[in-house]
């Protein structure tokens, strides 16, 4: 037998906006609430805006009138423990450790600029700042040693100054010392220069260094007789010679002046001519032996009219009352002597032959 079964439902009808007020009132509120929830979103976020740019703006504030007055002397206010009051504690210990060291380095600068040069900056810093400081603790260290060697070099400079003006006179006082010794060799020398007798004068090493005018003269007389035996004597030459030229064998003369001591007389036949040297030893105010002055005497005209007069003596002591002296070549002195010896032979000749007569 079939079963018939059966599927029974109520229906209803209800408006559409009926069904959606439930839901309409749920997104009202919602909506209410979500503008609450935005409108208190905003009210806190703007207090906790002003929260944060009141100490931000005051920092700002600190830094616009630190770039503006050019003075770290400020701080920030430090109100809490939030990120903005450790980043204003930050900003005062910088502003504090620029005006430290602004501080102490003025301080410094200051010193140096009164001369001061041991002030320096004591205290350490970091980074640029330490930079910074070192750099001038540095500065005025150069400073100071560029000091230091100034004063050493001015007082080098006073010293040398000091020195060279002792020095200029002493200097002016042996330029006068010696421009007056040069007066008085100069006066010694046309002295010399005009005296009759024969002066020479010659160095430790016996070289000529001054003749007067008169043995000059006395030796360009006998040069042409010293030429017989010295072929190349010429007085011209004579200037810074050595005095060895007038010797066959100058080294026994040489050992005598060298070693000499007092006043040495010699007398040598050269040429024909009998010529007698005197010779002196010369000294500095030491006491140290500098060279020799030599006077010469040309004796061949004295030493021939001697012999005359031995031989007219000898002729006399012979009873020859007959012989003369030859006086035609003889001047001066020795023509005197020689006119008056053979008038007193005359005179005696002549006595003689008239006692003769008269004993006759």
């Amino acid at each position: 037998m079939a079963t018939l079964l059966f599927q029974w439902a109520i229906l209803s009808e209800q408006d559409e906006a009926e069904a959606y007020e439930p839901a309409q009132v749920l997104i009202k509120a919602s909506a209410l609430v979500a503008l609450v929830c935005v409108l208190v979103v905003i009210f806190l976020a703007v207090k906790i805006s002003q929260l944060i740019s009141r100490p931000i703006d005051a920092i700002s504030s600190v830094i616009q009138t630190a770039n503006e007055t050019g003075s770290f002397n400020l701080s920030a206010e430090e109100n809490g423990k939030d990120e903005v009051a450790v980043m204003a504690g930050g900003f005062n210990r910088l502003t504090d450790s620029l005006a430290n060291a602004i501080t102490e380095s003025n301080a410094a600068l200051k010193a140096v600029s009164e001369g001061e040069f041991n002030n320096k900056v004591q205290s350490t810093y970091p980074g640029d700042i330490g930079l910074l400081t070192t750099g001038i603790n540095g500065t005025i260290e150069k400073i100071a040693a560029a000091q230091l060697e100034q004063e050493k070099q001015s007082a080098e400079i006073e010293k040398a100054s000091e020195a060279a003006k002792l020095s200029a006179e002493s200097a002016n006082a042996q330029a006068e010392k010696s421009q007056a010794e040069a007066e008085v060799a100069n006066r010694i020398k046309q002295a010399l220069d005009n005296v009759s007798a024969n002066v020479m004068v010659a160095d430790n090493d016996l070289n000529i260094i001054y003749m007067n005018d008169a043995v000059r003269q006395m030796m360009r007389t006998a040069e042409a007789d010293i030429r017989n035996d010295l072929p190349h004597f010429s007085v011209d030459t004579l200037d810074h010679a050595n005095i060895d030229i007038f010797h066959k064998n100058p080294a026994h003369q040489r050992g005598l002046l060298e070693h000499q001591n007092a006043t040495l007389s010699s007398e040598f036949v050269v040429g024909g001519r009998t010529l007698k040297v005197v010779a002196n030893v010369i000294k500095n105010n030491s006491g140290e032996r500098i060279g020799n002055v030599v006077e010469w005497t040309d004796r061949t005209e004295e030493v021939a009219i001697q012999k005359e007069i031995d031989n007219l003596v000898a002729f006399a002591c012979a009873g020859d009352l007959s012989a003369r002296i030859d006086d035609s070549n003889k001047t001066g002195f020795f023509k005197d002597v020689s006119v008056g010896l053979n008038n007193l032979v005359g005179v005696c000749d002549n006595v003689l032959s008239d006692l003769s007569v008269v004993l006759g």
